[in-house]
């Protein structure tokens, strides 16, 4: 990442904030996440040092649509790779199919609510979630058609520009 962008990003993210607080600015238009109404699903990791859980939490009152917010065992790295096993753990509010499910806005009330999952990761709750959001299986496209032409050979163009 460039100097100029990294100083840039934790400045105006991190230091003031300003996706939060609906001030952080982008080619001209104000972001704001409540605009976000697609389903989303967070994954926080209850020993992660650099997003701690509680501060991921918050996401669930930022963003406009429906989210099933999930703790994992592990940390930053290791909550995301945690496959299941006899040591790993996620917790969560509701069935993972249920998107009626209310979060509060307070992560320690959420905390209290959550149901522990022992011994399993929460890829087989998002698996659910996704399923269930996800539509039919439809056949790929055909290669090599008028519709999805084959430009050339692997790798591609693309990795010469």
């Amino acid at each position: 990442m460039p100097a100029v962008m990294h100083s840039h990003y934790l400045r105006t993210l991190y230091g003031r904030n300003e996706l939060a607080e609906k001030k952080y600015l982008l080619d001209g238009s104000i972001l704001d996440l409540s605009d976000i109404t697609c389903d989303t699903y967070v994954v926080g990791a209850i020993n992660d040092h650099i997003v701690p859980w509680t501060s991921s939490y918050k996401s669930v009152g930022l963003l406009g649509g429906n989210v099933r917010y999930v703790l994992t065992s592990g940390g930053h790295v290791a909550g995301a790779v945690n496959p299941p096993s006899p040591k790993a753990w996620f917790e969560a509010v509701g069935a993972a199919d249920d998107d009626k499910v209310e979060l509060p806005t307070d992560p320690k009330a959420w905390h209290d609510k959550a149901t522990r999952h022992s011994g399993a990761s929460w890829w087989e709750d998002w698996t659910v979630w996704s399923t269930t959001r996800a539509g039919a299986l439809v056949a790929p496209p055909s290669m090599g058609s008028k519709e999805n032409p084959v430009l050339g050979d692997a790798p591609g163009t693309y990795v010469f520009s």
